[in-house]
């Protein structure tokens, strides 16, 4: 839906002439707005206040997804009754990673730092989306726990590393994140993601048809390869057609999953 020639720009430059140019030439090759920031300080507050707003606010949904979790609230769900209020702004929970939301606030926070201001709100929101993968494999063990599963020859299969979905980029992956994790707890995991590149990964890194059963499956990042899948794909993927899925983004429902599937998501 955004692509190049949809999304405004905004452009600055040391001089009108230069700003004038920069101008015409955008709007030439897009159709979207362009705009004229007062400066170059300027047009690059307005991008770091771009992204520092969505992690703030993806921080926020991450939080409340805790809190719902330990009180028994669907957090999907008590978002999609929110979003009938037309004062809400709906944001969902999830992993931050890549080149632009999880790193540009710490440039923001450095900045104020420097003049003498500590953000704690802003280096708040980024505690809490750094937080994430150690949370959901905090809340995996917990999951394995109540089911009391042995961790012996456990196998965890883990659906899409990159940051984003439908892209190859693993920059500041945290579903990559995830994975170190689980790895460091000596536990068997396996990865799958038509779009990474095998020689950028170890063996652990299999074709679909190539996966082990497993115990665990983490639909870490969507793919659509992944969500337009039969659901019955994921069932099969578990052993005995049993275990735990753990659905990252809300991407799949209970109805459609076997009874002898646990479903979560944040």
């Amino acid at each position: 839906d955004h692509t190049f020639q949809t999304i405004n720009k905004i452009v600055a430059a040391q001089d009108k002439e230069t700003l004038d140019t920069i101008h015409s030439i955008y709007q030439r090759v897009i159709t979207a707005e362009v705009y004229k920031a007062a400066s170059i300080k300027v047009a690059e507050a307005s991008k770091i206040i771009e992204n520092t707003q969505r992690d703030i606010n993806i921080a926020f949904m991450n939080e409340i997804s805790i809190i719902f979790n330990k009180l028994g609230i669907n957090t999907h769900e008590a978002i999609e009754a929110a979003s009938t209020k037309w004062n809400f702004n709906p944001y969902y929970p999830g992993l931050v990673g890549g080149h632009c939301i999880g790193v540009d606030p710490y440039y923001l926070i450095h900045k104020s730092k420097s003049v003498g201001y500590t953000p704690n709100f802003i280096e708040s929101a980024r505690e809490i989306n750094d937080y994430m993968p150690e949370y959901i494999v905090k809340t995996m063990l917990e999951q394995i726990t109540i089911q009391k599963k042995n961790l012996k020859d456990f196998t965890i299969t883990v659906l899409g590393v990159t940051f984003k979905q439908n892209l190859p980029d693993t920059r500041n992956s945290k579903a990559l994140e995830i994975v170190e994790k689980l790895k460091n707890l000596d536990l068997h995991v396996q990865v799958c993601d038509p779009h990474v590149d095998h020689n950028h990964f170890e063996d652990e890194l299999k074709d679909l048809h190539q996966l082990e059963k497993s115990d665990v499956l983490i639909l870490a990042v969507p793919h659509k390869m992944f969500t337009s899948l039969p659901v019955g794909t994921f069932q099969s993927l578990l052993k005995d057609g049993k275990g735990i899925i753990m659905d990252i983004k809300g991407a799949l429902t209970k109805d459609e999953l076997g009874e002898d599937i646990t479903l979560w998501n944040l």
